[in-house]
């Protein structure tokens, strides 16, 4: 998802697709510098794209995956998926958040005006939170939805988060990518 070039269609290229849309102030198509991942959406104030609804958090074994480029010192988001055991990866100026019904439950530091590989691996033995292919952090277990939310990218709109940087390359897994499989992914990326 976040590979288009025009329009204001948020294309899923999953297996059971569920198109989204883009809102507020966005650029696509915009350069990321990337030799792997060449395309981003840029955003600035209230930009973000949006999934169409779907049971993203319902299997008990998650995974979160995406690129982020945080370039102001507020506070955005990578991805977020509210409601009834919603998830956040929150971006601040110094750090990355995973938030899980409110509460943060791990967190990894970051500097601004710099590209992340974040991937989030969400289980009810507990979630592990993986920054340019190296695990950071672990944090509590976490339990799957009740119910289909759509995904904020960009920003958690419920949370007046928005980020102000670039995302690109955001998907989410129905099962838990191996550490292996992350630092393939990070390594294809950069």
């Amino acid at each position: 998802m976040l590979n288009e070039s025009s329009g204001t269609v948020a294309q899923d290229l999953g297996p059971s697709p569920v198109n989204g849309t883009y809102s507020g102030t966005f650029t696509l198509g915009a350069g990321t510098g990337l030799s792997g991942i060449p395309k981003a959406l840029s955003i600035a104030g209230a930009g973000y794209a949006e999934s169409g609804s779907s049971a993203f958090l319902s299997s008990s074994s998650t995974t979160v995956e995406g690129w982020v480029y945080q370039a102001s010192s507020s506070t955005g988001n990578l991805l977020a998926i509210n409601g009834n055991g919603g998830i956040r990866l929150q971006i601040g100026a110094t750090a990355i958040n995973v938030i899980f019904n409110g509460a943060q439950i791990a967190t990894a530091p970051i500097s601004q005006d710099t590209w992340y590989h974040v991937v989030c691996t969400l289980a009810s033995a507990g979630i592990a939170l993986f920054v340019n292919g190296v695990q950071v952090t672990t944090g509590a277990g976490w339990s799957a939805a009740s119910a289909s939310y759509p995904a904020d990218m960009g920003a958690s709109v419920s949370a007046s988060e928005y980020l102000t940087g670039m995302v690109a390359a955001v998907a989410i897994y129905q099962s838990i990518l191996t550490a292996a499989q992350i630092a393939n992914h990070y390594n294809a990326g950069k």
